[in-house]
């Protein structure tokens, strides 16, 4: 499907546009430097709303988190994933990327650790017999 830049704009309500997408025009990122383009941040908007009715966040969104508390959310994540497996690091990642962090680790969970996988062989998977040493 290809489209123009004009329709995009204009259709830009209607589209199947990832979350991140929408996250980002609503400003879940913050707000560039120049502000977002218009016609298309309102048309993206049109009808996607925040969890608590609103369009978009005004100034700063981390402004308006509650305060994070890493050591409950290291203990739970041991809880979930084993005390062995995780680090500091993942409950930094947790706290900025809930969402995408416990997706990660129900990849991980199916496939195993690929962290040390070339990238051409996490991209063009092994066929059956391949070796990888």
């Amino acid at each position: 499907l290809k489209l123009t830049e004009e329709e995009i704009i204009m259709n830009a309500s209607t589209l199947p546009l990832p979350q991140s997408v929408v996250d980002y025009f609503q400003g879940g990122l913050g707000t560039p430097p120049g502000g977002f383009p218009e016609p298309l941040r309102t048309n993206v908007l049109r009808g996607r709303v925040l969890a608590d009715g609103r369009t978009c966040f005004e100034g700063r969104p981390g402004s308006e988190l509650p305060p994070y508390d890493f050591d409950a959310a290291e203990t739970q994540l041991k809880e979930a994933f084993g005390t062995a497996r995780i680090t500091f690091r993942d409950v930094l990642s947790h706290a900025l990327y809930p969402n995408v962090f416990k997706e990660w680790m129900a990849f991980e969970r199916q496939y195993g650790a690929v962290q040390r996988l070339p990238t051409h062989v996490f991209l063009r998977p092994m066929e059956l017999g391949d070796e990888y040493f």
